[in-house]
């Protein structure tokens, strides 16, 4: 639900700066004790920012998760 997607996008929004940045997400990957590394970081990154703003706003991270939702409908020939 777009609840969800909110609540998740605030934890890595700490700073309530209207975006989340390739740090942002080491350091809940780190707090999460989730190895993640820096190449699958900024594959994220780049999925989500496009534009490579080098931030991901609020409004790209629901259009995101949206069509990602979507998609996965979709796979299911409903």
């Amino acid at each position: 639900s777009d609840d969800d997607i909110t609540k998740v996008y605030k934890l890595f929004d700490t700073e309530n700066k209207g975006y989340i940045t390739i740090d942002d997400l080491k350091n809940v990957s780190k707090e999460l004790k989730e190895e993640i590394r820096d190449e699958e970081l900024k594959e994220m990154m780049d999925k989500i920012d496009p534009k490579n703003q080098g931030k991901i706003t609020y409004e790209a991270w629901m259009k995101f998760h949206r069509k990602k939702d979507f998609s996965s409908i979709q796979s299911l020939n409903v």
